[in-house]
């Protein structure tokens, strides 16, 4: 019995920049590494963060957390997990019709579809099995669609 396994390439480049809230933990549960975590965190200024703990204004400048002043640490961080995210940048790798059904699907879903009921009509498992960059073509789309720059060349 033949089997089809489809892995269409594209070429994916992109910065990543995290979206996401650092995850921070304290590693010795102290209340000066609570207050580190919470300055991260919060969107309170930081003198009324520090004071919460216990924490004099003049006393904020001799606070370190993983070796950085505490002021420095929160902004830090915030600014992390305030970044928006970049967009990725999606390329054909080559001219293949199983390649554009990928690319398709991130650029435009109706042309996706129409291309897809083309090539189903031609081999009726490839809807099932049709991969991009290594995962099922719904969790490709789902996953970045909504980051997806898609350009209109070809790497050479």
């Amino acid at each position: 019995m033949k089997s089809l396994f489809v892995i269409s390439t594209l070429m994916l480049s992109f910065t990543h920049v995290q979206a996401e809230p650092a995850h921070l933990t304290s590693a010795d549960g102290s209340d000066l590494s609570a207050l580190c975590i919470a300055a991260a965190h919060s969107d309170r200024p930081l003198i009324e963060t520090a004071q919460t703990y216990g924490i004099k204004s003049y006393e904020i400048s001799e606070i370190s957390c993983n070796g950085i002043r505490l002021d420095r640490f929160a902004d830090k961080y915030k600014a992390l997990s305030t970044a928006a995210p970049k967009p990725l940048v999606f390329k054909k790798s080559d001219e293949s019709e199983l390649t554009e059904l990928c690319y398709r699907a991130l650029s435009s879903f109706d042309e996706y579809q129409q291309l897809l009921r083309q090539r189903v009509a031609k081999d009726a498992k490839l809807q099932a099995e049709l991969t991009c960059n290594g995962m099922p073509v719904m969790d490709f789309v789902s996953r970045y669609r909504n980051r997806a720059e898609v350009s209109a060349t070809s790497l050479q």
